[in-house]
């Protein structure tokens, strides 16, 4: 059962994760772009544009899919239109992508496009992280603060790129360094995020398994205990199948209490224990069923009560 649930969360890591390397090189890669540092490496002007405009498309889908897995805790309606931003975005990638290759138009003609659907999604993100706010774990309170930065910057971004066309202003270093710079702090916030996120989750993960110990087994001699050893005879009940039980009483443990103190008669205890341990070393389960009695079972089928 342990096995099972492990496994759903290790893909959702591996997946945050991806969605994070994913939205970090697209956004890299256009800010290379922006910055003309693109240039140290092709001269070509028309895939110079092609590359920085398809990243800047692209980047943003990634993130969707962050806040997807972040913000679980949203009315499905939003939930829904993410999710159609997200394909909707992926659609107008992939048809910028095609039309500049078959020649129809150039790759920036989706750029009126992308910023509707960068200012929908720029408000419901940020819609959602104000109303979640309080609510938040400390990880997604860094996940919310990225995308408040990034709105910000992003709504002078746009509104500064629209401007500077209609007056006709030159590019200027602030055109060239405004989303970069809100890029790196979205990209830093997040990624510290993602880490105490995963912390948390390792933290939760050991106190869970303590937590396990202690409903299953003994804390004195370390063999399961008596809740593992009922749920077996349950079991066995409900099956035709043979198998080997074993009861066993230990002689003088009073004695030994007496004797040597309880400190004496729990050594006696785990000594036996670690006896029974070396003498049945093909056994399925062995049980301390409390205070001197013990149990042993064999049965193939028994494996899964092997604590």
């Amino acid at each position: 059962m342990m096995t099972k649930n492990k496994a759903p969360k290790k893909w959702g890591r591996l997946i945050c994760l991806a969605l994070l390397g994913l939205f970090s090189a697209f956004g890299g890669l256009w800010c290379l772009c922006s910055m003309k540092g693109i240039e140290l490496f092709s001269q070509d002007i028309r895939t110079d544009s092609f590359v920085e405009y398809i990243s800047l498309y692209i980047f943003v889908i990634p993130l969707i899919g962050l806040a997807l897995r972040f913000f679980k805790k949203i009315p499905i309606g939003l939930r829904v239109a993410l999710f159609v931003s997200m394909c909707l975005n992926i659609a107008l990638a992939a048809g910028a992508a095609i039309m500049q290759k078959l020649d129809i138009v150039n790759v920036d003609y989706m750029l009126p496009f992308f910023h509707v659907l960068l200012a929908f999604d720029a408000v419901a993100l940020t819609s959602i992280s104000f109303f979640c706010w309080r609510k938040s774990s400390i990880a997604e309170k860094f996940f919310e603060g990225s995308i408040f930065a990034a709105a910000g910057f992003g709504v002078i971004y746009i509104a500064y790129y629209y401007l500077s066309r209609w007056w006709s202003m030159d590019p200027s270093i602030f055109d060239k360094m405004i989303m970069p710079m809100a890029f790196l702090l979205m990209v830093t916030l997040i990624l510290v995020g993602y880490i105490i996120d995963v912390y948390a989750k390792r933290v939760d993960d050991s106190q869970r398994k303590k937590l396990l110990m202690l409903a299953y087994k003994d804390d004195l001699t370390g063999l399961s205990n008596r809740t593992v050893g009922d749920g077996v005879l349950k079991k066995l009940d409900a099956r035709t199948q043979d198998y080997l039980l074993v009861n066993l009483d230990l002689n003088f443990l009073k004695k030994a209490n007496d004797s040597f103190g309880h400190a004496g008669g729990d050594l006696y205890l785990k000594s036996f224990a670690e006896i029974m341990k070396k003498v049945f070393t093909d056994a399925t389960l062995l049980c301390r069923m409390g205070g001197d009695e013990f149990m042993v079972v064999t049965w193939y089928c028994l494996l899964a009560y092997r604590w």
